[in-house]
């Protein structure tokens, strides 16, 4: 999964924006936004400093990193919802169990 996701709301509501993406690889630095009409309302980031772990174990290929985020919405007719990665080149395990993204509308 890379680049951008998204749908267009066909009529007006109050949502919750729900995401999870699991990422794998060794850089360090992972980020998605939310966007709704390309304006970021939200942003998961998360970083942690690596060693380099292939001196210590050559065999060895990344680290998983979860982020995970959730906003409320207020959404019109037509508007768009999609989803971004903010760093390029990152490793996002696509597994549905590992990474989702959903609205659910409140009533």
């Amino acid at each position: 999964m890379t680049g951008l996701v998204g749908l267009i709301v066909l009529v007006y509501t109050m949502m919750v924006a729900v995401v999870q993406m699991v990422y794998h690889d060794r850089t360090g630095r992972w980020s998605f936004g939310v966007l709704v009409d390309g304006r970021e309302v939200v942003k998961c980031l998360s970083s942690e400093q690596l060693r380099d772990a292939r001196s210590l174990h050559p065999t060895s290929h990344g680290v998983y990193q979860q982020c995970n985020t959730a906003v409320t919405v207020h959404l019109d007719q037509l508007q768009s919802v999609h989803v971004r990665c903010m760093y390029g080149a990152r490793t996002i395990l696509a597994q549905p169990e590992f990474t989702f993204w959903g609205l659910v509308k409140l009533s």
